[in-house]
């Protein structure tokens, strides 16, 4: 037997153990009650056929037991249009044909399977890298989370574990700490092209650009380049459900959590909620997983061809160009989401939002818009009609899955929200005070303002100059808020818009410099039913470390007596 035939026996092999899976005891009327099933299903059967197809002429001609032809045939079930007769087919196939096919396959394959080719097929994600007693260079360790627990899962796996950073020993120092013990290689302060060439695998930390010159070399030298989240979708048993957005994706995916775990077993991850590798040998077919997957993360995640068998895609405006070079490159990472769906796919799209409803164009999954034709408010504790669309949004995704409203509702009617997102962290003598540094573009902060009554807001605003267009922010603010307190490097700038427009503005404005004066300041400022809003539609790189630290500087601001 030829290794190409092995593998791809062993490829069909897998996919019909998975149908076996898939289907269990399920009844025929379940199954048609169940349109991700049935996706899932769907693709584990084209898998079987190009699989076979690929099979040489010589093996198919010495093994006529196999019926190659009706199994090549098959996958072609996909191009057909939903009716009773295919979905009887599906049903039959997944259920009969799959169990006599594994045995035989069994039978033909006594030995282990070999090693997965080198060269990408369409089999990756079937057939993920083998990892025991591979070399693999994780590339940025990251000081909060980052690969640290990919490198434990890695060891885990039997892997000899490289970890490489240009940050020094002393940045990386409290990560270093948690894998403490484990057989790990450092190499820090620097990249060294070695590590990324003579190794078997790199897993690269989603915030490092593909056309990195280490990743290059790396692909230059033959070397795969993978992350986290690719790791776990190669692997992931269950479906998958991604959600992503320029704003509004942490919320709405733990909303949507909270939805779908009414009537699945679910587990939330990615870019929220922290790796789900760990957890993979206890995640079961049946299960439900969400994913939170930022625009780089889709950008790595390209190069599968995959897209999860749900997206949702709360809005797309402009943000993290500087990595991704343009807006239009930023567009394109997001639409990964659901460039490689399927018919039997869906794509769930905000169609207030020009930038979401566009991701319709060229896609072969059925689209969804929502909020969904005579949509019901959400009962929410959750402030802002920002967040009541972000409902509808994980709303439309659950239904699509079987949720009912009344358990969407019954899921959500006491959700807090997540730290840094208009979350309340004090109130003193009839004040508020929210915190919503994750609002980190314009728009965001409009959204933050437009959550609270007109001339009760004094917002801080301001921060690293990302060169987002600015007019919008200040137009709103001079519109609705009681005062506008400056900070960070574009404040002044802010400050100066507000202060020279043309337009009559009765806010009050204050260049503070730094966060703790703009608190002091606002405090001095507030009455009784005023809120202190932290929402400064810039980022924060010129005075903090990221988002969360200035979050919680406020937080720490605004307790003080």
């Amino acid at each position: 037997m030829q290794p190409k035939d092995a593998g791809y026996l062993h490829d069909m092999l897998e996919a019909a153990k998975a149908l076996q899976a898939f289907t269990g005891n399920v009844t025929y009327e379940e199954f048609l009650a169940d349109p991700m099933r049935q996706a899932a299903i769907e693709r584990k059967i084209e898998i079987i056929g190009e699989a076979a197809r690929r099979v040489s002429k010589e093996f198919r001609d010495a093994n006529t037991q196999i019926p190659w032809r009706p199994i090549i045939a098959q996958r072609h079930i996909v191009a057909h249009e939903y009716d009773r007769l295919v979905h009887q087919r599906i049903f039959k196939v997944a259920t009969i044909h799959a169990a006599s096919l594994a045995a035989e396959l069994h039978r033909l394959l006594p030995a282990p399977p070999p090693d997965p080719l080198p060269e990408p097929t369409l089999f990756d994600l079937e057939n993920p890298i083998i990892l025991l007693d591979k070399r693999i260079t994780i590339a940025g360790l990251g000081r909060f989370g980052g690969n640290i627990t990919a490198a434990r899962w890695l060891v885990g796996q039997g892997a000899k574990v490289v970890v490489t950073d240009q940050a020094t020993e002393k940045d990386l120092a409290g990560s270093i700490a948690q894998l403490e013990g484990l057989p790990v290689e450092y190499h820090l302060g620097a990249f060294n092209e070695a590590d990324f060439t003579q190794t078997d695998l790199v897993v690269a930390s989603p915030a490092i650009p593909l056309n990195n010159p280490f990743l290059v070399a790396a692909k230059n030298a033959g070397v795969p380049v993978s992350t986290e989240i690719r790791l776990f979708v190669e692997r992931c048993p269950a479906r998958i459900v991604g959600v992503t957005g320029t704003k509004g994706k942490s919320t709405t995916t733990a909303l949507l959590g909270r939805m779908l775990a009414e009537k699945y077993k679910t587990w939330v991850g990615g870019n929220i909620g922290g790796s789900l590798l760990p957890n993979l040998h206890e995640i079961k077919p049946s299960d439900i997983v969400v994913l939170e997957l930022s625009s780089y993360m889709l950008e790595h995640l390209k190069a599968m061809q995959w897209s999860p068998h749900v997206a949702l895609v709360t809005m797309v405006a402009a943000d993290h160009l500087a990595w991704h070079g343009s807006l239009e490159a930023y567009q394109d990472a997001k639409k990964n989401i659901v460039r490689f769906q399927k018919s039997a796919d869906v794509a769930v799209l905000n169609s207030r939002d020009a930038g979401a409803s566009s991701f319709a164009q060229g896609i072969a999954s059925r689209v969804v818009p929502y909020p969904l034709v005579d949509a019901k408010p959400f009962d929410l504790t959750l402030p802002g009609s920002h967040n009541q669309l972000n409902a509808q949004g994980a709303f439309a995704t659950a239904n699509v899955l079987g949720v009912t409203w009344d358990e969407a509702q019954k899921a959500v009617r006491d959700f807090p929200g997540l730290p840094h997102r208009l979350q309340l962290v004090h109130e003193s003598n009839g004040v508020r005070f929210y915190n919503d540094s994750i609002a980190t573009i314009p728009e965001a902060a409009i959204a933050a303002l437009d959550s609270f009554p007109s001339k009760r807001v004094l917002q801080i605003v301001g921060g690293y100059d990302s060169a987002a267009p600015l007019g919008p922010l200040c137009q709103a603010l001079a519109d609705r808020a009681k005062g506008v307190l400056c900070i960070g490097a574009i404040g002044p700038q802010i400050a100066q818009l507000l202060t020279t427009s043309s337009t009559p503005s009765n806010a009050t404005v204050h260049d503070c410099g730094d966060l703790a004066t703009a608190v002091t300041r606002a405090k001095s400022l507030a009455n009784p039913g005023d809120i202190i809003l932290l929402s400064t539609g810039c980022k924060s790189y010129d005075q903090f470390v990221n988002f969360e630290q200035r979050g919680d500087a406020f937080t720490s601001f605004a307790r003080e007596e």
